[in-house]
C-alpha cells in the first residue's frame, strides 16, 4: 500500500444522528500501516508526495550499465567505445564521467556503441587515462535551467510525483513576479537522492517547496517575498486561538549580520568548500553588528554548486540576509476547528 493514496476527512458532529458535517478534506500517501496492536487498533501514517523523493529509488542520475569495451587514452578526441548494446542508453549530446573526468560527446553511433565527438576534461576536470571495463556514468547535465524548471524535472523524472500535483502556471507565475530570469546550471555526476538534490536547488534559488494538502498541490514561494496589497488574516483569543496551546520563539542564533555565497565551480565532481569555487559574493549589514544593535558578527557561508553567476549569487545573499537580519520569530498555535 505505500504510496497509494490516503484522504483524511475532517469533520464536527452534525445534527442528524450518526452525521457529521465536513470541515476539511486533505490529501497524503500511504507510507505505513502498522497493527492491529493488543487493543485492535490499526495505525496508518500519511506523508506528502515529497516522500517519494526520500525513496532509495529516486535517485538522478540513476546507475548507468555502460562501461569502456576499450582503453581510453587521456588524448583520445574521436570516440569512446562502450560494452554491447550500452550506447541506446546514453542520448546525445551529453555529458559522462569516467573515473574523475568528465567527458562531453556530440553524437552516438548504435551500431557500433560508440559515443563520438569527444571535449576531453570537461567542466573543470583534466583528461586522463581509462581502462576497459571502466564504468561510464551518464551525468544529469542543467545548462542554465530556470529553477521551476529543474525542480519539476526532479520531481515528475526522477521521483515519479504525479505531474497532477504540480500547479506549473502558479509556479511560473511566482518565478516571473520574484525572480525572473534566474537560471541553475549544475553536472551531477553520481547518483544522489533526489530530495538532497531538490534541498540544494530550492536553497540556493531562495525558493520554499511545500505540501498544500487541502489544495492537494506542491506549492512553490519565493523567500523573502512581500505581496504588494495582499491582505492578511487576523486571528485573536477570543475567537480562534484554543486556549494555553500558543507559543512564540525568537531564535537569535539564526541572527545574520553577512552572508558570504561562493560560486562558480571550478570542477563540477568536486565543489563543497571554499578553495573549489572560482569567486563569492558578499552581503553585509555592519550597522547590525555595532554596539548600538547586536554588538556581534553571524557570518552563513553558502557553497553554491548550483549559481555558475555573480549575480545570482547576490541575489541569494541580500535575501538570506534580509530575511535573517533580526532574529527570527516562530508562532506557534491552535486554531478552533
Amino acid at each position: 500500500y505505500w504510496g497509494r493514496v490516503m484522504r483524511l476527512r475532517v469533520g464536527v458532529p452534525g445534527l442528524e444522528k450518526h452525521r457529521f458535517t465536513e470541515v476539511g478534506q486533505y490529501h497524503f500517501l500511504i507510507d505505513t500501516i502498522e497493527g492491529p496492536d493488543a487493543k485492535g487498533k490499526v495505525k496508518i501514517t500519511g506523508r506528502d508526495p515529497l516522500m517519494l523523493a526520500d525513496n532509495e529509488k529516486a535517485q538522478c542520475p540513476p546507475l548507468s550499465s555502460g562501461v569502456l569495451s576499450a582503453a581510453l587514452a587521456n588524448n583520445v578526441t574521436n570516440r569512446v567505445e562502450l560494452s554491447t548494446g550500452a550506447a541506446v542508453d546514453y542520448p546525445a549530446p551529453g555529458v559522462i564521467r569516467v573515473n574523475d573526468e568528465l567527458i562531453i560527446y556530440q553524437a552516438v553511433d548504435l551500431v557500433n556503441d560508440w559515443l563520438e565527438t569527444l571535449t576531453r576534461g570537461a567542466l573543470g576536470t583534466d583528461p586522463e587515462d581509462h581502462e576497459a571495463g571502466d564504468l561510464a556514468q551518464l551525468c544529469k547535465w542543467y545548462d542554465q535551467v530556470s529553477p521551476i524548471d529543474v525542480i519539476n524535472d526532479l520531481l515528475t523524472n526522477y521521483a515519479d510525483v504525479n505531474p497532477a500535483l504540480i500547479p506549473y502556471a502558479d509556479w511560473t507565475a511566482e518565478q516571473d513576479l520574484w525572480f525572473p530570469g534566474s537560471v541553475l546550471t549544475n553536472c551531477l555526476s553520481e547518483p544522489t537522492a533526489v530530495s538532497e538534490l531538490l534541498h540544494d536547488a530550492c536553497a540556493q534559488s531562495a525558493i520554499n517547496l511545500f505540501w498544500d494538502s487541502g489544495a492537494n498541490q506542491l506549492k512553490l514561494l519565493a523567500d523573502y517575498r512581500t505581496e504588494l496589497g495582499e491582505t492578511l488574516d487576523t486571528y485573536n483569543d477570543g475567537e480562534h486561538l484554543l486556549d494555553r496551546r500558543s507559543a512564540i520563539k525568537r531564535d537569535p542564533k539564526m541572527r545574520l549580520s553577512q552572508v558570504w555565497v561562493y560560486h562558480t565551480p571550478n570542477n563540477y565532481i568536486n565543489a563543497s568548500g571554499a578553495a573549489d569555487f572560482a569567486s563569492a559574493e558578499i552581503r553585509a549589514d555592519l550597522e547590525a553588528e555595532s554596539p548600538e544593535l547586536y554588538g556581534q558578527k553571524q557570518v552563513a557561508t553558502v557553497y553554491a554548486g548550483w549559481l555558475a553567476s555573480g549575480a545570482y549569487a547576490g541575489q541569494l545573499a541580500s535575501r538570506q540576509l534580509k530575511r535573517f537580519s533580526d532574529p527570527p520569530i516562530t508562532a506557534k498555535f491552535d486554531l478552533d476547528i
